[in-house]
């Protein structure tokens, strides 16, 4: 197995559960695996999992906190040290179960770029193995998912630098509502969603994977969004008219020259679609009137 992915298992005083992630992380051949221990307050570690570190485990590489790191501070830590050394990172905590298929399966995705239909931040979802996932879905598997699981999940070097514990309140809205995922959720969910997001910006060491949601929203950017201007007039905005206008053209004498059901045919022609961004009357309104507008999105949508 290439040395470009690292299996981290992050754990804090159950030994019972990192004993049994151990014997299961034994068979995995020609792994990288990294075991890190959170600290109590005193900067004490748990005697039995200590004992685990020696004998038949031995071979794997021991992390033992010094300073207490929390929660919120524990697997961000380690995931930011070892993809300064790995190009991917697999991250288990103790209490979710992984078969030994999944791990290498999981490495072996990891091992090329993360095609554009994973996660843009590029993560993967594990199912936690119990008694409900054992009935519904017979094994224990990883997924492709455009939204993060904390439920043993992996990451590359390149898109984990986009990762940032602290959130700031004043920018959900100009940044979230560029996103394709974000979107396609209701007034509710969004509403609920925002809630947890403000949580861990005015407390960041609370958790760490709220976080992480907030960047998989943030960096799924719609694929027809263009850029933000400030005015209508921006020259931008008449420049892609242009281009769009010579497009349309090019596609509709091709149309009569070649028929609807050739390759040029069955293009579709676009337009602009510019949406005023800024302060909403209520945290129910869906979009900014134009009367409030601060900057605007320019998007090109496709006509039917």
């Amino acid at each position: 197995m290439s040395r470009s992915t690292a299996i981290l298992l992050a754990g804090y005083n159950r030994p019972e559960l990192i004993e049994m992630q151990l014997k299961a992380l034994v068979e995995v051949e020609s792994a990288y695996v990294f075991i890190s221990i959170d600290c109590d307050q005193q900067g004490n570690i748990n005697s039995e999992i200590k004992d685990l570190s020696v004998g038949q485990y031995s071979s794997f590489a021991w992390v033992f906190q010094e300073n207490k790191l929390g929660v919120g501070g524990h697997i961000p830590f380690m995931v930011t040290r070892l993809l300064s050394e790995f190009d991917n990172c697999i991250v288990i905590e103790d209490d979710v179960q992984i078969s030994n298929k999944v791990l290498i399966s999981g490495m072996n995705f990891l091992s090329t770029k993360l095609p554009k239909d994973c996660l843009t931040i590029g993560f993967f979802g594990t199912l936690p193995y119990n008694l409900f996932t054992r009935i519904l879905f017979g094994r224990n598997k990883w997924r492709k998912t455009e939204y993060f699981s904390a439920w043993g999940w992996g990451t590359q070097s390149e898109v984990w630098k986009k990762y940032s514990p602290l959130l700031d309140e004043t920018k959900f809205d100009e940044e979230l509502q560029r996103s394709s995922i974000w979107q396609k959720k209701d007034q509710e969910s969004k509403v609920r969603w925002k809630r947890r997001f403000k949580v861990v910006a005015d407390s960041p060491k609370f958790t760490w994977d709220f976080q992480m949601a907030y960047a998989t929203y943030k960096n799924r950017f719609s694929s027809n969004y263009c850029f933000t201007c400030k005015s209508l007039d921006d020259p931008e905005i008449a420049n892609l008219k242009e281009i769009l206008v010579e497009r349309n053209s090019f596609i509709k004498r091709a149309r009569k020259q070649t028929g609807m059901m050739s390759f040029y045919g069955k293009q579709k022609t676009q337009g602009l679609r510019i949406r005023p961004r800024g302060p909403r009357p209520s945290q129910w309104a869906k979009d900014t009137p134009w009367e409030n507008a601060t900057h605007y999105d320019v998007y090109i949508r496709d006509y039917s």
